[in-house]
């Protein structure tokens, strides 16, 4: 059985949780508010990072593939890392797509220089 005030597990027919100290009261169904919580995702924190990754060598072969791939980096990123301020990937992900779109900017404007150097 589930503390139903902080989701710690307390042995069955408790009347006290002894990890919060508050009343517990007897539910007809287990499940309804006794499950334990879950952890928060790490999804959207590993796509972030997935994408930044690509997105550093794909901008330094067609910078506009860096801009694609470091903004989702970016977007999945943040919102990751605002669900779930744990998420060290999200973090990562977010590193990863700003360095996307720096070094995209670098080859545009590189691509622009050698150009019009040629014409």
């Amino acid at each position: 059985m589930y503390c139903p005030i902080c989701g710690n597990q307390i042995p069955d027919n408790s009347v006290v949780c002894p990890v919060c100290n508050q009343l517990v009261t007897y539910q007809a169904d287990p499940n309804q508010f006794g499950t334990p919580p879950k952890a928060p995702s790490k999804v959207l924190g590993i796509l972030g990072t997935i994408f930044g990754a690509l997105g550093i060598p794909l901008a330094i072969l067609i910078a506009c593939f860096g801009y694609i791939f470091g903004g989702a980096s970016l977007v999945l990123s943040i919102i990751g890392k605002s669900k779930n301020h744990e998420d060290k990937l999200a973090l990562v992900g977010i590193i990863l797509g700003a360095l996307a779109i720096v070094v995209a900017l670098i080859n545009s404007i590189a691509g622009v220089i050698l150009y019009s150097s040629l014409l």
